[in-house]
């Protein structure tokens, strides 16, 4: 299953990718995609004015889920020079896992990597499983 949002004039374009074996009724934390997709949109599109791409793939893996969102965006280090958010939500989201870990027998993993040498692109990949 595949969704991509596109119009013209628009800064970026969104692409959602379900590979057909992913278990639908599969329990994922809520607001996790979401918390990353918005970091990509407020932070790394902040300068954004065309060609922007964000992609978020959902895949299976092992007992549960990865998935990864990923942006062409302007980078880590270059959005951290921008002092328009406090800077917690990361730190917030890890807490939030912690004890979605401790209640729900999960064990969820999120791994933050710049994709390019020039750093101009992030990607967020999180492994959820069910232990």
């Amino acid at each position: 299953m595949s969704y991509s949002i596109l119009k013209n004039g628009f800064r970026f374009r969104a692409q959602f990718n379900v590979h057909p074996e992913v278990d639908l009724k599969f329990q994922v934390p809520k607001m996790c995609i979401h918390t990353y997709v918005e970091n990509a949109i407020k932070h790394g599109f902040r300068n954004t004015i065309k060609d922007g791409n964000l992609d978020i793939t959902i895949l299976p893996y092992k007992s549960g889920v990865s998935i990864s969102i990923s942006d062409n965006g302007m980078g880590r280090e270059a959005a951290s020079k921008c002092k328009d958010s406090s800077g917690k939500g990361l730190n917030i989201m890890k807490e939030f896992y912690q004890l979605f870990e401790k209640y729900h027998n999960y064990k969820i993993d999120c791994n933050i990597l710049d994709l390019s040498d020039s750093k101009m692109s992030t990607k967020v990949e999180l492994k959820i499983l069910k232990v």
